[in-house]
């Protein structure tokens, strides 16, 4: 019903139950709220994979409000010129180049996958870049050797925290993949990646600025 608009008038609550598609959907489905002070909830398990979609949604959300404020403070003018140029540049790069697999679909990891990543606050190894894997837009570490380092629990919600007892933050929590088997949602905010031969460590904000290669499950 959120989603394929039906209009009411007097709709006061949208409760959605363990549903959440994408970003557009997130905001649709609040729009159907019409009455005046309505309010929309989601009704999921905390850390869940669908809890974990949801607060991307918000984000990808806030992200494109700003992406609007600064092309209506830019003006149509320089809007234009701009989405011209990009055409430009992308017509040059496809004759020159050829269509590009994107990082979903390639079927070699990138450079910038990481060789290793560790702990953000103490340097404890955790896991390899190549052990990351996609669960829709929710990133999961799939690596036994990771398990038998960080014995993390199994139940959904949990906690997974650093393996080094004198330092033991957070990295992140266990989601709920296909048929209940567990799987290890890392936070970005508490990883350092090592990548290449670079000796410094990268750090990030949120996933989608990592560019390493990361198969889907």
């Amino acid at each position: 019903v959120a989603q394929e608009g039906l209009d009411v008038a007097e709709c006061s609550y949208v409760i959605r139950y363990e549903f959440v598609s994408n970003e557009i959907g997130t905001v649709q489905s609040r729009g159907r709220a019409r009455a005046s002070q309505s309010k929309c909830f989601l009704i999921t398990e905390a850390l869940s994979l669908n809890y974990q979609r949801e607060t991307d949604n918000r984000l990808k959300e806030e992200d494109m409000k700003q992406a609007i404020t600064e092309w209506r403070e830019k003006g149509i003018e320089a809007f234009q010129t701009l989405v011209r140029k990009e055409q430009a540049d992308l017509l040059k790069n496809l004759s020159t180049n050829g269509p590009q697999p994107t990082a979903l679909g390639a079927s070699q990891p990138t450079n910038e996958t990481a060789k290793t990543i560790h702990c953000r606050f103490c340097d404890t190894f955790l896991c390899k870049g190549s052990s990351l894997r996609l669960q829709g837009t929710t990133v999961v570490c799939c690596d036994q050797a990771f398990e038998k380092l960080a014995n993390p629990p199994k139940s959904a919600g949990e906690k997974i925290v650093c393996p080094n007892r004198t330092c033991h933050r957070e990295l992140g929590a266990v989601i709920l993949l296909s048929r209940n088997v567990p799987g290890y949602a890392l936070q970005i905010s508490s990883l350092k990646f090592f990548i290449g031969s670079e000796t410094l460590p990268r750090l990030f904000k949120k996933w989608s600025q990592y560019q390493g290669y990361m198969q889907s499950l």
